[in-house]
């Protein structure tokens, strides 16, 4: 454009002067006074202005021919804008009105066009162009006039007018010179506008149209740039390369460094590395910086890193200018790649000593941090992201800096900091999603890794459930899964183990998510479906490089012992048998054949095999337990003799183990069994004696009780028990015993005493954690005397003390559950709502009980949700579908109430399926299918009769049925009943009414 410019400038100050006389200079020779004309001319020529208005003034005032006196007119028009510059739009008008379309008026439009442009009125400038251009004008003028007007509209950044005045020279004027530049000319600003392809089009028809026109000699530079522009690097290539003879050194120059970069970008390096070198010869001490800069990256290409250093150190200049940032950026970066870790990190000192703030700061620190933290000075790494955080902000990649920085505080066991950059990294606004899910995941994995399973679970899954088909997402479900695992919530692993598995059969924690989900169904019992994922995992198990953990054996034993736990012990022991080869496995396995054989009551080859465990493995932790089984055989078999002296092995050959005292105890209840009550009452007491912290005092106390008892002697184990407690006042057990005597006055129904105990227990106690236990135990008693306000007070205790306490939640739940019992239906919201927000375990419960709170209440939409919600836990749905049964009956809906009512009764045979026949028989009664109702009613009697208060409330139900189809005394023998069995009672009240 500047280029451009210097062509119009040049051309607008000689117009004035060159073009004025070339219509006279043809006719003033011949006639005297066309030669005093000229004199006149000639003085205007000369500047002698005064003069020459004089000598013209004669020829205007006696004129020879109207040539003359419009010449003299013309001159004069201009002799005094000369003379007075800042009237010369009145002076020319003045001729221009006189004579309006001729070449002398189309002269001074352009005069005043350019006076204009060179004050900068670019707009009025145009307008006195386009005037000029409207009058019949020569035809080297016109041309003239058409490229001023469209530099006028290039001054304005009006392209497209620009283009037009330049189109019209091409249009008007083919055969000329001028219609070649103009096609240059518009190249050139599509070339500056960035209109590449434009441009291209521009120079290719100059090139086609005027091969012979001296501007087409530049035109090969300028396509090739416009080729490069669009990035058709081989047509920019093969274009400038045939231009290239015949440019001059600074064209050359520019063509070499396009070809360069056109080579570079078409990866041939060689070519490019040549042309980098032809740019560099050619500006041979002058400013080379770029063309190093380029060959750095031809290096970087090749990975010949250590020579990309050198050039891209070559491109650095003391100036602070944004070639120097970038070329010692990546002169560290590839120190970095050539194993120069120690010049990267000088490198990346000497930016931050130049460069504390701009372009290419935060992106030379993170690279600096990365390595620092791969050598593992976490230490720096950190110091350096946190300059990062702190002063250059807003940040251009937050997600990355703080993602990096969450990494070395991680590594650095900075765990709550490494959490908080994770958050921050996650919560950059301008960060992309996957850098996002990254940082998300990153904070997850630090929370798992700390066995906060229970926070990093949500975290993980909300990654998987944004990205569910990535690697990431499928990382995070396996994480996701392990947590609930974990957490031992094996139900919510299982299903995220399984979709793994379903979703991701190849992935790469596929393996382990088989033998995991195989675990997840052994812990939670369902033994028939752990066995398929862990023949799985084995079927497609290869053993690692260094095997940390024995995954094949622990999943051939799990099979054997889901195999074993389902009875089927052929099928175990052939699967321990696999395990005997290996030495880590060889005695538990032998110990569980024994114990298959014992479950399959082939008796003789379990001893057998206990014993072969004994004699093979001196040094198993299992030897004590085979032998101690060995004396519990005998015992079941009735040979007591045996029995006892086996049980004598375990404690003479393993005194300090958790055998010994069990063995101890089986001593005496051999004896007993053989009616030897004597012997017995003293091998119980040598429990007491020789194992005081053992968890079977109790259980001794009590045997020498029914030892006493079955000989008729006087029964002195409370006396024995106390007296133990007052000689073992420090014991492990003694705390445990005095809870145990409590509990057991509890399981023998003596509520009073069970009371009295637990108090007197939490009065001396020095176990905290035990007292909230007891509290639950004390609220049993009350609600089993029926001292239901007593209970809630032990509850609330327990809720208001004892928040942080896993008792919390039951007493909260048995709390609401009392509420709902006694129509305080507010209080009993408040209570599972505290539980909901307060307890992940009991998720389930709190939306049942919120549900059933919420019908009390009336409210049966809120009932609808939180059953709803239920639903979708893990739980009793039982509950749910009595739940949802009621929301139907409460919108009157009997028909369908009575089907999920039968349902539910068709399949449970617990109190719900009790609540269920009763609530079916209730909403047949309301569509007045009374026939119907009485048999639904009579079966809660006959099918759940041991769940009194719903037969009684069966029976009122009968009562109205009957009363409805006008049978009074089916339903006063059903009022005579209720009285019989329960007198007194609300029931028999309630039928008394009914019966009224």
């Amino acid at each position: 454009m500047d280029s451009l410019n210097r062509v119009f400038l040049v051309t607008l100050l000689g117009c004035a002067v060159f073009f004025a006389p070339v219509w006279v200079s043809a006719q003033h020779h011949q006639l005297p006074a066309q030669e005093a004309l000229s004199t006149g001319i000639t003085l205007y020529e000369n500047g002698q202005f005064e003069q020459a208005i004089s000598f013209f003034d004669r020829f205007i005032a006696h004129p020879d021919t109207d040539q003359q006196f419009k010449t003299a007119r013309y001159y004069t028009a201009l002799a005094q804008a000369a003379l007075d510059p800042d009237r010369t739009l009145l002076f020319f008008d003045s001729f221009i009105t006189d004579f309006p379309n001729s070449a002398e008026a189309g002269n001074l439009y352009a005069d005043l066009g350019h006076r204009n442009f060179q004050d900068g009125s670019f707009r009025q400038a145009s307008v006195f162009y386009e005037r000029a251009l409207a009058l019949n004008l020569p035809a080297p003028f016109e041309r003239q006039v058409l490229y001023w007007n469209a530099q006028t509209h290039v001054e304005l950044s009006d392209f497209e007018r620009a283009h037009y005045f330049l189109e019209q020279i091409h249009t008007k004027h083919q055969n000329t010179e001028s219609a070649a530049e103009a096609l240059f000319t518009r190249g050139r600003l599509y070339l500056d506008s960035e209109e590449y392809e434009l441009a291209a089009e521009m120079f290719e028809l100059l090139r086609r149209g005027y091969p012979l026109a001296a501007v087409t000699e530049g035109v090969g530079t300028a396509l090739g740039e416009a080729y490069y522009r669009q990035g058709r690097f081989e047509e920019a290539v093969n274009s400038l390369r045939t231009a290239y003879p015949r440019l001059n050194r600074e064209q050359q120059s520019k063509a070499a460094m396009i070809m360069a970069e056109s080579f570079s970008y078409l990866g041939d390096l060689e070519s490019a590395s040549t042309w980098y070198r032809t740019y560099i010869r050619l500006n041979e001490g002058g400013d080379v910086r770029l063309a190093h800069y380029g060959l750095g990256w031809v290096f970087h290409r090749q990975q010949v890193f250590h020579w990309a250093a050198d050039s891209f150190n070559r491109a650095v200049s003391t100036a602070d200018d944004d070639l120097s940032r970038r070329a010692l950026y990546y002169k560290a970066v590839n120190h970095k790649l050539s194993g120069r870790y120690d010049l990267a990190v000088q490198t990346f000192e000497t930016f931050a000593n130049r460069f504390s703030t701009g372009p290419w700061v935060e992106q030379a620190y993170f690279e600096w941090a990365l390595i620092l933290a791969e050598i593992g000075d976490h230490v720096s790494a950190i110091e350096r992201l946190l300059y990062v955080v702190r002063n250059l902000q807003p940040l251009q990649k937050p997600g990355e800096v703080y993602s990096l920085l969450g990494e070395a505080y991680f590594a650095n066991a900075e765990y709550r900091r490494a959490i908080e950059a994770f958050q921050q990294a996650e919560a950059a606004g301008t960060v992309t999603p996957e850098v996002q899910l990254q940082a998300r995941f990153q904070r997850g994995w630090v929370l798992f890794r700390n066995r906060a399973w229970d926070e990093a679970q949500p975290v993980f899954e909300s990654v998987f459930q944004a990205t569910p088909t990535s690697d990431l997402g499928s990382e995070a479900l396996f994480w996701s899964a392990d947590s609930y695992f974990n957490m031992e919530e094996f139900g919510p692993a299982a299903i995220r183990f399984a979709r793994y598995i379903r979703e991701f059969p190849n992935g790469e924690f596929a393996a382990a998510a088989r033998y995991s989900l195989g675990w997840s169904y052994f812990m939670m019992g369902d033994f028939e479906q752990a066995i398929p994922p862990l023949m799985a995992f084995l079927d497609n198990f290869s053993q690692p490089d260094i095997a940390v953990f024995p995954y094949d054996i622990d999943a051939q034993l799990r099979i054997a012992d889901a195999k074993f736990a389902l009875r089927r012990f052929d099928d175990a022991i052939a699967f321990y048998e696999r395990s005997l080869a290996f030495d880590r496995s060889a005695d538990y396995a032998t110990y569980q054949i024994a114990t298959s054989f014992y479950r399959d009551e082939r008796t003789f080859e379990a001893v057998r095999t206990f014993r072969e465990l004994i004699e093979d493995f001196p040094q198993s932790p299992f030897r004590e337990q085979a032998q101690y089984s060995i004396g519990y055989i005998y015992l079941l078999s009735g040979n007591y003799t045996q029995a006892a002296e086996e049980f004598g092995h375990v404690i003479r050959r393993f005194p300090r183990s958790q055998w010994a005292p069990r063995a101890q105890f089986n001593i005496g209840n051999a004896y007993f069994n053989a009616q030897e009550f004597e012997q017995a009452i003293a091998a119980y007491q040598r429990v007491l004696e020789r194992f005081p912290q053992s968890d079977l005092i109790i259980e001794a106390v009590n045997g020498i009780q029914f030892a006493q008892q079955s000989a008729g002697m006087p029964d002195t184990s409370n006396d024995i028990l106390e007296a133990f407690l007052a000689g073992n006042p420090q014991a492990g057990t003694a705390d445990q015993l005095r809870f145990r005597q409590a509990l057991s006055l509890l399981e023998t129904a003596d509520y009073e005493e069970a009371i009295t105990s637990f108090r007197q227990y939490i009065r001396i106690t020095n176990n905290e954690r035990r007292i909230p236990e007891a509290l639950l135990r004390i609220a049993e008693a009350h609600r089993a005397l029926g001292q239901t306000e007593k209970a809630k007070e032990a509850y609330r205790t327990i809720t208001d003390e004892y928040t942080n306490a896993r008792e919390s939640d039951v007493a909260l739940l048995e709390l609401g559950n009392l509420y709902l019992e006694g129509g305080e239906f507010n209080s009993a919201r408040q209570t599972f709502s505290m539980l909901l927000e307060g307890s992940r375990r009991m998720q389930f419960e709190a939306n049942v009980g919120l549900g059933k709170a919420a019908l009390g209440l009336g409210q049966v939409s809120e009932a609808q949700a939180r059953f709803e919600a239920a639903s979708r836990l893990s739980g009793n749905q039982a509950l749910v579908k009595l739940g949802l049964g009621r929301v139907a009956y409460a919108q009157q809906d009997f028909r369908k109430a009575a089907e999920i009512f039968k349902e539910v009764s068709d399949s449970n045979t617990g109190e719900a399926g009790a609540e269920a026949q009763f609530r079916h028989a209730l909403s047949l009664q309301r569509q007045n299918l009374h026939t119907d109702a009485l048999r639904e009613f009579g079966n809660v009697r006959i099918f759940f009769g041991a769940y009194t208060s719903w037969v009684a409330e069966a029976m009122l139900g009968a009562i109205t049925s009957n009363l409805a189809v006008g049978n009074r005394t089916e339903a006063e023998q059903i009022g005579r009943i209720i009285r019989e069995e329960y007198p007194g009672s609300s029931y028999a009240q309630r039928a008394q009414t009914l019966l009224r």
